[in-house]
C-alpha cells in the first residue's frame, strides 16, 4: 500500500531521518503512478522535498522535471503546483534565480486561478518567500510577508493575534520589517 509508506516517509522526514524517509518515498512511488493514485502528485513532492532535505538540489531538478512530465501527460491539472514548489527551491539553490522566480510565481498563480485560499495558497507563497530569502531579495520576502497582501485564510486555526506574533518574530529574525495590522 503506497499510503502506508508515504505516511512512513513524512514521519521519518519530520523527525529529521532524511535516509529513511527517502527509502519509505521511493517505495511508495514504485506502488504507484501518475493517473493511478488520487496522491501520487503528493508522494512524488514529499520524495522531492526530501531530496532537498539531503542537500541533492541537483537531483531534485531533475526528479522534478520528470514528475511534471509524467503529471503534464495524465493531464493531473493543478497537484503540479505540488510539484513545482520542491523544483523551485531546488532551482534557487543553485543559482537559477529566474526560473526559481518564475516557477515560484506559477504555482502560486495555478492555485490562485482556482480561488484556492488557505494552506495550498499559503505553501506556494511560502516558496517565493523562501526564494526571495536565498536569493537575498528582502524586498521581495518583505513583500510576501505583508499580512495585507496575504490572500484570507479561512483555514487558519491559529487565534489572529497569535499568529500576527508569529510572523512578527520571524520577520525579526530575519532581518524583515513588518507591515501588519
Amino acid at each position: 500500500m503506497p499510503a502506508v509508506h508515504y505516511a512512513r516517509g513524512e514521519y521519518h522526514r519530520i523527525r529529521g531521518d532524511y535516509l529513511a524517509a527517502l527509502d519509505e518515498i521511493d517505495e511508495a512511488l514504485k506502488q504507484t503512478a501518475p493517473g493511478q493514485n488520487q496522491n501520487w502528485a503528493f508522494i512524488a513532492a514529499g520524495y522531492l522535498q526530501t531530496l532537498l532535505a539531503l542537500g541533492r538540489d541537483k537531483e531534485t531538478e531533475a526528479e522534478a522535471r520528470k514528475f511534471l512530465k509524467a503529471a503534464k501527460k495524465e493531464n493531473l491539472g493543478y497537484v503540479e503546483a505540488y510539484l513545482l514548489m520542491p523544483l523551485a527551491i531546488a532551482q534557487v539553490k543553485m543559482g537559477d534565480y529566474e526560473n526559481a522566480v518564475e516557477t515560484a510565481e506559477t504555482a502560486i498563480n495555478v492555485f490562485t486561478a482556482l480561488g484556492t485560499k488557505g494552506l495550498s495558497l499559503g505553501l506556494a507563497y511560502e516558496t517565493r518567500a523562501r526564494v526571495a530569502i536565498l536569493m537575498g531579495d528582502r524586498r521581495n520576502n518583505t513583500t510576501v510577508l505583508w499580512l495585507g497582501q496575504l490572500p484570507e485564510c479561512d483555514s487558519v486555526m491559529v487565534p489572529e493575534a497569535d499568529l500576527v506574533e508569529t510572523i512578527q518574530d520571524l520577520c525579526g529574525r530575519l532581518g524583515l520589517e513588518f507591515y501588519g495590522p
